[in-house]
Formats: C-alpha cells, sequence, structure tokens
C-alpha cells in the first residue's frame, strides 16, 4: 500500500474535521439547549379586607418566612405523590421565597390598613408588632418534571403575629390553598401559586381583623422608647 503524501492526509484531516462540524452543527439545530425561566410571585392585594376601626398602634415588622432545605431555593418544586419533591432543572423563582411571601404579606397589611406602619426587615428598632410566617408546602403537582405535565400546585403556610411587649401571641393559624393548573405549564403554575397566595392572605387579613390588636403593655413600650 502506498502512503499517503502530506498534502493528502492534510485534505483527508480537513474533510473529516469539516463532517464532524456539520454534525454537530446538525445537533444544535435540531435540539436547541434549554433556556432558564424565573418568576415572580405576582399577588393581587385582596380587596375590601380591613380592620375595622382605625389601625392598630405602632409599627409591624413583617419578618422573612421560614422555609426549611428545599423550600427556600430559588428552583421550583414538583411532586407526584405529595411526599417526594424534586426540582425544576430550568424554572426558578425570581427571589427566595422566604423573601417573596415576606413581601407579598406586607404588602396585604399595608393594603388593609391594619397597623400605623408596617415595616421590612432592614428597620432596625424596636417593632410595636411582629408577623412571621412559615412556609410548609410550595409544590407543583404533576407525574412527572416535564414542563406540559403540571395538573395542579399546593401552598400551606403557617401565620403568626405576636404582640412582643406584652409576650403574647395575638393570631396563630395555619392556610393551606391547592389549586388546579388546567393548561398544564410550569408558567400557568408560578401564576396558580400566586393566585392560592392571594387567597390565604385573605382569609389571614380577615382572621387578623377579629383578632385583638389592642396593646396590652403600654408602659413598658413606653418607658422602651425613652431609652
Amino acid at each position: 500500500m502506498t502512503p499517503l503524501s502530506a498534502t493528502r492526509r492534510r485534505a483527508l484531516g480537513l474533510g473529516l474535521a469539516a463532517v464532524a462540524a456539520a454534525g454537530l452543527a446538525a445537533c444544535s439545530v435540531g435540539d436547541p439547549a434549554p433556556t432558564d425561566h424565573f418568576y415572580r410571585l405576582n399577588v393581587t392585594v385582596p380587596a375590601g379586607v380591613s380592620v375595622p376601626g382605625p389601625p392598630a398602634e405602632g409599627k409591624a415588622l413583617v419578618q422573612p418566612f421560614d422555609a426549611a432545605g428545599v423550600l427556600n431555593q430559588r428552583a421550583l418544586l414538583w411532586t407526584e405523590n405529595g411526599v417526594e419533591l424534586q426540582q425544576y432543572s430550568y424554572h426558578f423563582w425570581a427571589e427566595p421565597p422566604a423573601q417573596l411571601f415576606q413581601e407579598a404579606t406586607a404588602s396585604a397589611l399595608r393594603s388593609a390598613n391594619v397597623f400605623e406602619t408596617v415595616v421590612e426587615p432592614s428597620y432596625r428598632a424596636r417593632p410595636d408588632w411582629i408577623v412571621r410566617g412559615r412556609i410548609r408546602n410550595l409544590e407543583v403537582i404533576g407525574p412527572s418534571g416535564e414542563e406540559s405535565a403540571v395538573r395542579g400546585a399546593r401552598i400551606a403556610l403557617t401565620m403568626t403575629v405576636i404582640d412582643p411587649d406584652a409576650e403574647r401571641v395575638v393570631l396563630d393559624r395555619s392556610y393551606e390553598e391547592s389549586v388546579t393548573v388546567p393548561t398544564g405549564t410550569v408558567s400557568a403554575a408560578a401564576a396558580a401559586i400566586g393566585a392560592a397566595t392571594e387567597g390565604i392572605l385573605a382569609r389571614f387579613l380577615r382572621d387578623l381583623a377579629q383578632a385583638d390588636l389592642t396593646k396590652r403593655n403600654v408602659l413598658r413600650r413606653s418607658t422602651d422608647r425613652r431609652r
């Protein structure tokens, strides 16, 4: 067999490289890389829900929600059986859920005129009221992690309001909402979670309207303010 000349070897190498490049280009055209999707927790503040009479005296601090483990990671979670949670690969909340729910709750309290002032964690002075929340469930429901396989969504929160001056719990209640997602997409599920959050906040505000928001220990609070 006659050895290939240097010119023929070079031409053969270039030909193989061209074939490989064409194959890679065909693969990239036929199977585009997935893109990331980011979702806000869009919540319309419940209308027509307010505390009767004047707002409760003082400033209410709304803390970031407690969310253990994967519940506070930005990847959306899905489950088939309600026991095993798995993360979507390309679908994320715009911010950690603890922050999203804290902001939604603060907005709802302001809209309902529950307290004289609603402040967030950047407020450094002693608050007159403390609002806490815990995320217990925050999941998309479906038979698989496919983007179009969504059937519904579930959210469960525990809401607590504390009077730190009197060291008493004003309200401590758990809420849960489950919604169907007819279109079956992850985007629709994120919107459904926002709608479910609206329902929970409306119930929370109605319960808070029935709670005793009268300050019990004015002397101690006034003393603290003079320090």
